[in-house]
């Protein structure tokens, strides 16, 4: 209930269903209910601007769950928090984590790895956006030295 109420960017309401979730996994320790819960957590702190917050929760959760040899959900939250630091900017930490978890552009699209296949996909994207932009910006400081002499 707390992801519906977040698609729709209801924050609040996706809060108080999300700390209910959080609450009762963490009495049980439903590790497929509480992973989930938490990166939508890490969402919705970096969509109110706690960018770091969120990083933070992500961090403790994959250090957490280390106790529960669950390796496919720690991927996840790996996952999570690799966008977490591409929306900060930090295109190169993905690289560490592509060689660990053995994950290439090249990789047969498997549903088990859907988030960390998109995850993929979203850091290519990212790079090839930013490498643009690195072009564009060339392009003007030549543009704006050729006006300088020019004039």
């Amino acid at each position: 209930m707390a992801d519906l109420f977040y698609e729709r960017n209801h924050l609040k309401d996706a809060n108080v269903q999300l700390d209910k979730a959080l609450v009762m996994c963490n009495s049980t320790r439903h590790v497929s209910v509480w992973v989930p819960g938490v990166i939508l957590q890490a969402k919705m702190l970096k969509a109110i601007g706690h960018v770091e917050d969120a990083a933070e929760v992500l961090q403790t959760a994959i250090a957490e769950l280390k106790q529960y040899h669950s390796p496919g959900r720690e991927r996840l939250l790996e996952a999570a928090y690799i966008r977490i630091q591409f929306s900060q900017g930090l295109l190169s930490s993905g690289d560490e984590w592509l060689t660990k978890r053995h994950i290439s552009a090249n990789d047969k699209p498997n549903v088990a790895r859907e988030y960390e296949q998109i995850t993929l996909a979203r850091m290519l994207m990212a790079r090839q956006a930013y490498q643009k932009l690195e072009v564009k910006n060339r392009v003007q400081a030549v543009s704006k030295i050729k006006e300088k002499h020019l004039l």
